[in-house]
């Protein structure tokens, strides 16, 4: 299928029809030779259409610099009424996505594939017949290629240029795609530009007709430039000119208003001393083994109390509790906020002394719940920190169910935990919002998941400030705390999955934050979910029928999701929520960040992680990267990163064997044949242990050591 009308060029077609009879040979004064194949060039009034000029492409902006399409890509095949309401959204939207990628459009079969680059690193090159370029002046990488990868679906006639993983755009920078002359045709000819395509770049005045002239305001300075950076004018045949959507705006506005109001209050729910009432609560395990899955019980005996508690935080989704929405803005401005969300926390406190204790936050992952920190509570507690971790929305106690917590979770209480009890598929599905039906749009709109990861930001930063200035007198008020402060220091943060997707968009955006583990986690949603067993099977065919896609016709081998026009403008909407749009960002924020992969996770791809890594600025340690361009280095690691500010320590370690577990269960399994690539292939479940000691030890010494002063990675195993 195409994405224009037809009968539009089929007046172009018989003119060149014609004009080929006369032979190849035009005379002097016919102007230049129009090309056999031309990609499609068609600007209208606003709206355009999708598809009548390369996506995506400032065209597509109205006045005010919003994203504002006409008719989408198989709206017909589509849900009623969905692409209206991802119009909608996409006019919140000042640019387009970080990760998506850019489309031309050509005939069915019209070029030889042969001509295009062979590789991302191919693409970089001067000669390359196509490529995409930093196109902003002001930029420090200006007019540096970026790597891409290029998917030529010949009976479509579509041509895709996609960053390559680990290189995602530049939030606010605007970028060009170039197609040259170099890309031949399925005779082996040129390929050139379009007859108005090429009055616009050839003109030596602004034209008259507004559309062109729009057009001719966009690409003749960057036409120019490219000319000067080693393009001339006349071998481009085509041209993409797009601005980067903006994604901090909205979190730095949420984090002002977080702490612009008074300081939060802990309401105390429960304080479980160490002894037998701890015992009672988390189990008394056999051995002092560190997981969750620990035979008895938790491990413990480091932890002298354990706080369950509340706070509450702005709720930007909607005016209803547990109901999705997207971030909105008042008339002047301002983040919209009419209600707070109680927020349930578990605080644990090393034995000891509790005056000035270093802490963690700690975020747990899609479809757990908080009380997955004790996983690795009590080895931090034997290095003097305390930990603090929160449920997100629609997890834990926050989940939409009734009744969330009806006994306890590890120990041989009777009763209620204060911990949730329901996880998996049914929290994450409501999480992101596919089985909401009460908010603004249908089921699933993209907006619902890409502002669920949002809000659990601007939650995680409520805690952050509850640590800084909140009133724990309720703590304090019991023997034993009354001198209960926290180290006024750097705090630190462990993300474990989706904990570290959030987790990479707090530590970008949440000053107070100075080290971060982001274990097993990734970015790039639409990719991640494409390469997970977990969550492709799963997810893509509830998102696909909706956006117009029939999930049979995806080939992971042949058309893969992420290259489908569809696809692409639904991570155009997820990218504010989208850990790989803030990587670049947090690649030259002062931050020490230690990544942690399983080799072969079956949840969060190792290319989610491995692109999240190298976006974010870290080497690869003791191995050689499979999935992207990662900079290698060999452990222990120090300061072996140089910023502006200083000097930070970042790395990626990968643990073999291991799954998705890695940090928080020893006793795992794997599901498929290995690697673990679409198209899945299941097998019978073989037993992992997870080198979770390995794991552990190795995020406490990077805490440890940045506490000290130099952070380092140490190496880990044999």
């Amino acid at each position: 299928m195409t994405y224009f009308d037809k009968p539009r060029l089929v007046g172009l077609a018989i003119l060149l029809a014609l004009a080929a009879c006369d032979g190849p040979v035009a005379p002097a004064d016919a102007g230049p030779t129009i090309a056999r194949v031309q990609p499609r060039f068609e600007p209208t009034a606003d709206p355009i259409d999708f598809g009548a000029v390369p996506f995506p492409d400032d065209l597509y902006l109205d006045e005010d610099g919003r994203v504002d399409l006409g008719r989408f890509p198989s709206e017909d095949a589509a849900f009623e009424g969905f692409p209206e309401e991802m119009r909608i959204a996409l006019r919140d939207l000042d640019g387009f996505s970080a990760n998506a990628p850019v489309f031309f459009w050509f005939d069915a079969n019209a070029l030889d594939p042969s001509s295009l680059p062979e590789s991302p690193s191919a693409s970089t090159r001067e000669d390359s017949a196509v490529y995409l370029v930093d196109a902003d002046s002001a930029s420090p990488t200006a007019f540096r290629r970026v790597p891409v990868r290029v998917h030529w679906q010949a009976e479509l006639g579509q041509l895709a240029l996609r960053p390559y993983e680990g290189h995602p755009l530049m939030p606010g920078r605007r970028y060009a795609a170039v197609v040259t002359t170099r890309v031949h045709d399925d005779a082996g000819e040129p390929i050139g530009p379009s007859p108005r395509f090429l009055a616009i770049r050839d003109a030596q005045a602004r034209p008259t007709d507004p559309v062109d002239a729009a057009a001719y305001d966009e690409y003749t300075p960057i036409l120019s430039s490219l000319a000067g950076n080693g393009t001339p004018r006349e071998t481009v045949a085509a041209l993409a000119v797009f601005t980067v959507q903006t994604v901090m705006r909205d979190l730095a506005d949420a984090r002002a208003l977080v702490w612009s109001t008074e300081p939060e209050t802990v309401v105390l729910d429960d304080a479980i001393s160490a002894g037998e009432p701890m015992d009672m609560l988390l189990g008394i395990p056999s051995t002092d083994a560190l997981g969750l899955d620990a035979p008895g019980g938790v491990a413990h005996r480091r932890l002298g109390w354990l706080i369950q508690g509340r706070f509450t935080s702005p709720w930007l989704l909607s005016d209803t509790a547990r109901v999705h929405g997207r971030f909105r803005r008042d008339a002047d401005g301002a983040l919209i906020s009419t209600r707070r969300d109680e927020v349930y926390f578990t605080l644990t406190l090393p034995t000891g002394a509790v005056e000035s204790v270093p802490l963690v936050v700690f975020q747990h992952g899609l479809g757990a719940e908080r009380s997955v920190m004790l996983g690795v509570a009590d080895a931090l507690a034997a290095s003097g920190y305390a930990v603090l971790a929160i449920d997100i929305p629609y997890h834990g106690m926050r989940a939409s169910l009734e009744a969330h917590d009806v006994r306890h979770n590890y120990g041989g209480g009777d009763g209620p935990d204060g911990f949730g009890e329901v996880t998996g598929s049914e929290i994450y599905l409501d999480y992101l919002g596919v089985v909401d039906t009460a908010g603004e749009f249908d089921a699933f709109h993209p907006t619902y998941p890409r502002d669920a990861l949002r809000q659990s930001v601007i939650d995680l930063m409520a805690a952050v400030r509850l640590v800084r200035e909140g009133d724990w007198s309720a703590v304090r008020a019991l023997p034993g705390l009354e001198g209960l402060s926290f180290d006024d220091g750097p705090l630190a943060f462990i993300g474990q999955s989706l904990g570290g997707i959030i987790g990479t968009t707090l530590v970008t955006t949440e000053p107070e934050i100075g080290a971060a583990v982001l274990n097993v986690t990734g970015g790039d949603l639409t990719a991640l979910v494409e390469g997970s067993p977990a969550f492709g099977p799963l997810l893509l065919p509830i998102l696909l029928p909706r956006i117009g896609v029939d999930p049979g016709g995806v080939d992971p081998t042949v058309y893969p999701a992420i290259f489908h026009p569809e696809v692409a403008l639904a991570q155009t909407l997820y990218d504010r929520g989208d850990s790989m749009a803030f990587a670049p960002i947090l690649a030259a924020a002062p931050r020490h960040l230690l990544f942690q992969m399983a080799e072969h996770d079956e949840t969060v791809p190792n290319s989610a992680t491995e692109a999240l890594a190298r976006a974010s600025g870290a080497s690869i340690l003791d191995a050689t990267p499979v999935h992207t361009d990662l900079a290698m280095e060999t452990a222990p690691v120090s300061e072996n990163v140089e910023l502006a500010s200083g000097r930070f320590t970042r790395g990626l370690y990968r643990f073999a064997p291991a799954n998705h577990g890695l940090l928080l269960r020893r006793n795992d399994v794997q599901a498929y044949e290995h690697p673990p690539d679409p198209p899945f292939v299941r097998i019978d479940p073989v037993a992992i242990e997870n080198p979770i000691d390995d794991a552990v030890g190795q995020a406490v010494h990077f805490l440890d050591s940045w506490r000290s002063g130099n952070a380092e990675i140490e190496p880990v195993g044999p």
